[in-house]
């Protein structure tokens, strides 16, 4: 840091410096409502019920569709999942949102109070909203970062690391009503998408193919055992996650199936062992990004990146 004489003499002012920090909202007017299942909770995990049959995931992805702010979470006790929706301005019309068995359990405004408990889950739709994005810019999310894998070219040609910084946000609140984020910039070991290649070693190598699995950066191994999106199952199973992950069949962009650069008889996915857990993995040929569904217990995952060591 200079000195006032130092910065009278250079010309330096805040024009000249660069920041990590950025102010996102102002949270002057925001409104928001909690919704849960009329039944008082009993749908169980994700898995267990298509997004489709699941009132507060089916209102999520309507929400996410229409470019709504919004999270949803599960609750202790009982054991039941919340919808939470934030807005300025006007009240959106949720009439065809909403699904019919949701009711309003909790909602407020900015001149009542934002409690803690409020703001945390207005982060964490922020946190959603920028995933999202960086998703669609080809980035998996391992951890808190957000990495940009590389293509096996690049491994080659020594292409420039910058293109591949990771980063991870943090979000505070500045005064009293300004949604602020701190955004990291790391550099991380190069992860690679898997391929076609490595699904060939890991059946006919005697050493396993070690993989990381998106979100939370679970490693896993690949078993060689792999599916076509021909077969029923997988083809339901891709459906049902891509309105929560749309890259999977890209319903955000709003093709139709007919678009789909699916070959039916290509291998679309592929299993993933983590320590007793059995996963099912969504494969993309042609250096397209890879996902992962988690199909057991409460947890579920999506994406896929190879960890390959220099």
């Amino acid at each position: 840091m200079t000195t006032a004489a130092n910065w009278v003499a250079n010309g330096a002012s805040l024009e000249d410096c660069h920041s990590n920090l950025f102010s996102l909202a102002e949270l002057t007017g925001i409104k928001w409502r909690c919704y849960n299942f009329r039944g008082g909770g009993e749908y169980g995990p994700v898995i267990s019920a298509p997004a489709q049959d699941d009132p507060v995931l089916c209102s999520f992805t309507r929400c996410v569709q229409a470019n709504l702010l919004c999270v949803w979470r599960r609750r202790l006790k009982p054991d039941a999942k919340e919808l939470w929706i934030f807005w300025w301005g006007d009240v959106p019309n949720l009439s065809d949102i909403i699904h019919h068995e949701l009711e309003v359990v909790e909602e407020g405004l900015w001149e009542c109070g934002l409690s803690y408990e409020c703001r945390t889950l207005l982060f964490k739709a922020v946190h959603n909203l920028l995933e999202r994005c960086l998703m669609d810019k080809d980035f998996v999310r391992i951890g808190k970062w957000f990495v940009k894998p590389y293509e096996l070219e690049e491994k080659h040609l020594g292409a420039s690391s910058s293109e591949h910084l990771s980063c991870s946000f943090s979000f505070f609140l500045h005064g009293e009503s300004n949604v602020c984020t701190s955004v990291e910039i790391s550099q991380h070991q190069p992860v690679y998408h898997i391929t076609e290649e490595h699904v060939r070693l890991a059946q006919t190598s005697s050493s396993p193919i070690q993989v990381i699995l998106s979100p939370y950066g679970l490693g896993g191994t690949l078993t060689g055992q792999v599916f076509k999106m021909s077969d029923p199952a997988v083809r339901k199973l891709m459906e049902e996650w891509s309105y929560f992950y749309p890259m999977v069949l890209k319903h955000s962009r709003g093709e139709h199936d007919s678009d789909l650069s699916y070959d039916p008889h290509s291998h679309v996915a592929l299993e993933v062992i983590v320590g007793e857990w059995l996963h099912l993995d969504k494969l993309y040929t042609q250096s397209q990004q890879s996902h992962v569904i988690r199909r057991k217990k409460n947890i579920s995952e999506t994406s896929l990146s190879l960890n390959e060591q220099h």
